[in-house]
């Protein structure tokens, strides 16, 4: 029997293996991954900051034939496709694919069943058992102590922690990614840049990249909120091409729909089980990919998932603890994101560029800025920002908002599962109620659950 059984093979998957590998021999611990590691024909890219990303690929000893592509220089424009700002941060824009492949090249293959599918899951006298299939033809089951659910969006076991807190999913969590490559015969920007668009106004995070591997390509990763646009991909693409001046033919369109919610606050739904990665809905990708934080998150909560697997705790007492360690550490960086999400629901464009255009001036400092006019500058910004009649008061509800719900964590209970489910039942109460509370009646309506 396994010490401990990991259901899916993607970043977090990954982590959670190599995190491993050093401490747990192949004979107890195994990784199932339904999709063998091979590369795409189309590769499917991620942007993230240049420095972060090499010093993950120098962690995990992973080496590129041909090196990611890195832009010294990024152009933001507005909506209109004026450059409002340009910096010379190095960017990498990563093949996830790729990185996926060289990755798992890192793991001991004895440790991986590849191409092999988690079927169904039961727990039955202290046994989590897994059944799996093998290339469409079912193989037997696998037996563990521990189960970790990494299969991302998939979320194997994210839907028992889900009914178990009483989570609701809302309409406006669901958002659109696409990406798409353009045969160029036209264009009026630089192709020596990265190139970001904020051609969405109604969603935080409507936004697009740009960038040119060859002279006649141009690829366009685009991120939005399908619901309050009523857009396509096609559409949102439209946008883009016209604002800054391209001609050009789709000759590939990828899309995703994925949920963006607040994250779980029960990440082991029962004894013995936890939940890494998008699995327990705490990966937030926003400007840039959600790898490096994903990678980051997980190998924390492996490290010490580990650790209390090497106590004398029981399984009980093993799953209260890591609940509270990732409610404290984890849980409230991702629930104010969800909040400030809900409070632009309501908002109006001309006020987004407003915010917008200050945070490009917060950035403009950041990065050109003397550190000593950092917190001076930070204060003015955000002075002008909540003086504005229009947000004012809206400000003020979601900031009352996020301190009151934060606050619930100061009587995270210790003692029992049982406490904690009631616990974490309330919160998701609370929290769906305040939902409906920080935006108009009618917005409201519209919503509500999925």
């Amino acid at each position: 029997m396994k010490k401990i059984a990991i259901i899916g093979g993607n970043i977090s998957g990954l982590t959670t293996i190599f995190s491993l590998q050093d401490e747990l021999e192949p004979s107890e611990v195994v990784l199932i991954e339904k999709n063998h590691y091979d590369l795409k024909t189309t590769p499917l890219y991620g942007v993230t900051l240049a420095s972060i990303f090499e010093k993950i690929l120098n962690r995990f000893d992973i080496s590129f034939t041909t090196e990611p592509l890195i832009y010294d220089l990024t152009q933001i424009h507005d909506s209109d496709g004026k450059i409002v700002m340009e910096f010379q941060t190095p960017i990498s824009v990563v093949d996830l694919p790729l990185f996926q492949l060289k990755f798992s090249k890192s793991i001991g293959q004895e440790y991986v069943l590849d191409c092999t599918k988690a079927m169904k899951f039961q727990s039955l006298h202290g046994k989590n058992i897994l059944r799996i299939s093998t290339t469409g033809r079912h193989s037997g089951i696998i037996e563990a102590t521990t189960t970790i659910d990494s299969s991302g969006f998939d979320w194997f076991l994210a839907r028992e922690s889900m009914k178990r807190e009483e989570y609701n999913l809302f309409k406006h969590n669901y958002f659109t990614f696409y990406q798409v490559i353009l045969e160029t015969t036209r264009t009026s920007i630089e192709k020596e840049a990265l190139h970001i668009i904020f051609n969405e106004y109604a969603v935080p995070g409507g936004f697009a990249v740009l960038f040119s591997p060859a002279s006649d390509k141009t690829w366009i990763l685009g991120f939005y909120n399908a619901f309050l646009t009523h857009r396509t991909p096609l559409d949102s693409i439209n946008t883009v091409k016209n604002s800054l001046g391209i001609i050009g033919r789709v000759t590939h369109l990828f899309s995703k729909e994925i949920f963006l919610g607040r994250p779980l606050l029960t990440i082991s739904p029962f004894n013995s089980i936890f939940l890494f990665g998008a699995s327990n809905l705490g990966v937030y990708p926003t400007l840039f990919s959600g790898i490096v934080y994903n990678i980051t998150a997980t190998q924390k909560l492996a490290g010490f998932l580990l650790r209390l697997l090497d106590s004398y705790m029981s399984p009980e007492e093993i799953s209260l603890r890591i609940n509270n360690h990732y409610a404290k550490i984890l849980f409230p960086i991702s629930e104010i994101f969800d909040v400030i999400r809900i409070l632009l629901l309501s908002i109006r464009s001309n006020i987004l560029e407003d915010l917008i255009t200050w945070s490009l001036e917060l950035l403009k400092m950041i990065f050109f800025g003397q550190s000593s006019d950092i917190s001076d500058r930070l204060l003015q910004i955000l002075i002008g920002f909540l003086s504005s009649p229009q947000i004012s008061k809206k400000a003020m509800i979601i900031l009352k908002s996020i301190h009151e719900l934060l606050e619930v964590f100061k009587d995270m209970p210790s003692d029992s599962m049982s406490s904690w489910i009631e616990f974490a039942q309330s919160f998701s109460r609370e929290y769906s109620k305040r939902v409906t509370q920080l935006v108009p009646k009618n917005l409201a309506e519209s919503i509500a659950k999925k």
